[in-house]
């Protein structure tokens, strides 16, 4: 397959390294997220969806809470500056979110029993 045929959106590997088409011309790399340009005429192979959980790179369960720990922190200083009834309603989604987000990362990511 080219890269031509591949549609935006959809993984591939090109030289031994995986990416994501997203542009006409660009794909972005799996591992170090740089964005290459890639000729259209290059020999791609498709990643199928399956193999791209595989493939992916992940983090430590405790590396990614202590990322969210620390966005936890910036919204509730912000949370700060508002009126009561905004603050709180900021608190509230920022609650859901986090939850929301814990529960999926539970499902991904190693140390996560």
């Amino acid at each position: 397959m080219r890269f031509g045929q591949v549609q935006i959106g959809q993984r591939f590997r090109w030289q031994g390294q995986g990416f994501c088409k997203t542009g006409p011309l660009t794909a972005h790399a799996d591992e170090g997220g740089d964005q290459r340009l890639i000729p259209r005429s290059a020999a791609v192979e498709p990643i199928e969806a399956d193999q791209a959980v595989s493939a992916a790179p992940t983090i430590p369960r405790g590396t990614a809470l202590s990322a969210l720990d620390a966005l936890g922190a910036e919204i509730e200083a912000a949370a700060r500056t508002l009126p009561p009834a905004a603050a709180e309603a900021v608190r509230a989604a920022w609650a859901n979110g986090r939850r929301g987000f814990i529960a999926r990362i539970d499902r991904r990511l190693p140390g996560a029993d």
